[in-house]
Order: C-alpha cells, then sequence, then structure tokens
C-alpha cells in the first residue's frame, strides 16, 4: 500500500532545455543535479527539434 507522498519510483528527471537559466536554478534548489545522459531530441510541431538535458533527483539521495 502506498501512503501519501511516497514516491514509487527510484528516480524523478526533469528534461530541460540548456541555457533555460531560470529552469535549471529551480532543479537545483529542489536536490537535482545534471546528468551526464545524452540529450533528449524532441521534434517540435513547427517542423525543429528541442534538444532537452536530463536532470536527476534520487529520494532519500
Amino acid at each position: 500500500m502506498v501512503t501519501e507522498g511516497e514516491l514509487l519510483e527510484e528516480r524523478v528527471i526533469l528534461r530541460i532545455a540548456p541555457g533555460n537559466a531560470a529552469s535549471e536554478a529551480v532543479a537545483r534548489a529542489s536536490g537535482f543535479h545534471l546528468t551526464d545522459e545524452e540529450p533528449v531530441i524532441r521534434e517540435r510541431p513547427n517542423g525543429r527539434s528541442l534538444r532537452l538535458h536530463t536532470w536527476a533527483y534520487r529520494p532519500g539521495a
């Protein structure tokens, strides 16, 4: 049984575009760290691609 506020995942991730200083600052302040994983490329409806870096948080770490 899962109690309120309990996380089931071992890792929480954020995908943040490089240079998005505000989102990077919030991620750092919340305990996330930039990983060395390859960037994720997302195609946008306008045909342009968006490169996203992975930030991770491990509860209890």
